[in-house]
């Protein structure tokens, strides 16, 4: 059957932006324009010219931002630029290609599949992950390499009022289906409450996944004892240091134009 040329997919599209945190709207234009393009690549603006734009400096620098972007299913490349003017000046074209052409070959010849025998067959992160970040990315990832697949609990809008006594910027939803368009996610799912047990039976994981800043608390104490009676291992994973969720959440709610009376 021979294709009209109506759909005929373009053999290479471009998005760009600052990429600080996932949106839905990110996920959305990245959806929408990799249905259009065979390879979708995205550039992510540099520190220097994140600064020059927003006025002020970026949370993540643009080489975790990069990794953050190109963790998103149906971005194929993602690269770093320093000016506007490699997007639409035809002079500067040249260096775009050149950058494309660098991120492929590295992309090539990187292997993420080390060949280690994964320790598990079911892990699970149970957490918020409001506006997600790099942060968020990291957990999933250092998650991934201990367990075969993997599952994402997101903590609702109510439980999050619950415990944590204030409402998440970013709905329920919206979190879910961020969180599902990350590679390392075999499925995502959202959660009321947070009874670790009662999350193993229902969820039918043998490792729950977490933050070591949460090690040595009394709740978790309490849970690990109970999880593992029924054969559930706790692992504690590194925290991304150097994280300001204080400001990340400013970023965001001036981004949104939000009021302060709406934080």
């Amino acid at each position: 059957m021979k294709m009209n040329n109506k759909d005929k997919k373009i053999k290479m599209g471009l998005l760009h932006g600052s990429f600080d945190m996932l949106e839905v709207r990110d996920i959305d234009a990245i959806n929408i324009a990799k249905e259009e393009c065979e390879e979708l690549i995205v550039a992510v603006y540099s520190d220097e010219m994140y600064e020059k734009l927003k006025g002020i400096r970026p949370e993540f620098s643009s080489e975790k931002r990069k990794q953050l972007i190109e963790a998103v299913r149906g971005v194929d490349y993602a690269i770093i630029i320093d000016e506007q003017q490699q997007l639409y000046d035809k002079d500067r074209k040249k260096e775009l290609i050149e950058l494309i052409r660098k991120e492929k070959t590295k992309k090539g010849q990187k292997n993420n599949d080390d060949g280690t025998k994964k320790q598990y067959e079911n892990g699970c992160i149970q957490a918020a992950m409001d506006m997600f970040h790099y942060g968020h990315l990291n957990l999933i990832n250092n998650a991934k390499k201990y367990c075969k697949k993997l599952t994402v609990a997101v903590n609702s809008d109510d439980l999050i009022q619950r415990y944590k006594n204030k409402t998440p910027i970013v709905s329920c939803e919206d979190r879910m289906r961020i969180i599902g368009a990350i590679k390392g996610v075999d499925r995502v799912v959202s959660i009321d409450h947070r009874d670790k047990v009662r999350a193993a039976k229902e969820l039918q994981f043998d490792a729950l996944l977490m933050g070591d800043d949460w090690k040595n608390t009394s709740f978790y104490n309490e849970q690990e004892e109970k999880l593992r009676a029924i054969g559930v291992t706790i692992v504690y994973l590194p925290r991304t240091p150097n994280v300001s969720s204080t400001n990340i959440r400013e970023e965001y709610i001036c981004r949104k134009g939000i009021s302060q009376e709406e934080k």
